[in-house]
């Protein structure tokens, strides 16, 4: 799915940038969830992770290629119990459970 975010681009003209979600799968034990996205182009240094409560956001900017998705999981992960690897596009993400 493709969101239309638009911008003002220097001269009052409006822009449409792509916003991707990711294709996401989503596993579950009783350790951790584990979330493994699909970001191509995208390294570790563009990805950014946000937690609210139980609502976790990935989202990374690389030239043109923005993307972004909402999980919603089954409980809420302190930031220091997430470890976020990425390899040739692959984002994987382990929050580890209480």
């Amino acid at each position: 799915e493709v969101q239309d975010a638009f911008c003002e681009a220097g001269h009052g003209e409006a822009v449409v940038q792509e916003i991707h979600e990711p294709l996401i799968d989503v596993f579950e034990d009783e350790k951790a969830t584990t979330l493994i996205a699909e970001m191509p182009g995208v390294g570790p240094d563009d990805i950014k992770i946000d937690v609210r409560d139980d609502v976790l956001t990935i989202s990374a900017n690389k030239g043109e290629k923005k993307y972004r998705k909402e999980v919603l999981l089954s409980h809420s992960p302190a930031k220091d119990r997430i470890k976020v690897t990425c390899n040739n596009g692959i984002v994987t993400i382990r929050c580890a459970k209480a």
